[in-house]
């Protein structure tokens, strides 16, 4: 008995692995995406929280109103600079992870991206709960009054 097929056999079997191949690749897009969106809805979800624990006064907001602060203060070059030096952190972080597994330490631009965050004299930055907090050097010089009192800041808000 010959075990061998026919080509007509052999092109049907090539077609029900194609089709096979083709239902699999549509299926893990489909587990892809909603990975996808189960991890963004996770990231919303917590990030939402953390600004209503370190905000409480936003719960009572409208959706509207809440957009407003956001925008308000955030969308500002302080927001922007910050967000770009937290961006620029991970980046660098995330490059040093990938080349350091392939090639040995270079000591000769060691500490270079710790000195230029510490460089900007305009902003007086603390760390409070692992989160940066600056005040723009203009808002604390406009807010000294003539008798060297602060005038205009209320107190629990910074800039």
């Amino acid at each position: 008995m010959s075990t061998r097929r026919s080509t007509a056999e052999r092109i049907e079997a090539e077609i029900k692995r194609k089709k096979q191949t083709e239902e699999e690749i549509k299926r893990l897009l489909q587990q892809q995406k909603t990975e996808e969106r189960k991890a963004r809805t996770r990231r919303l979800i917590i990030r939402g929280g953390m600004l209503e624990s370190l905000l409480p006064d936003t719960i009572a907001l409208s959706d509207e109103q809440f957009n407003d602060f956001l925008k308000r203060t955030t969308a500002n070059d302080y927001g922007r600079r910050a967000l770009t030096e937290f961006t620029v952190e991970q980046a660098k972080g995330n490059a040093a992870d990938r080349t350091d597994a392939d090639k040995p330490e270079d000591k000769t631009d060691a500490g270079q991206g710790s000195d230029t965050t510490a460089t900007k004299p305009a902003e007086a930055a603390t760390r409070r709960n692992s989160t940066l907090i600056a005040k723009p050097a203009q808002t604390a010089a406009a807010s000294d009054g003539a008798d060297g009192s602060k005038t205009g800041e209320t107190a629990g808000t910074g800039g």
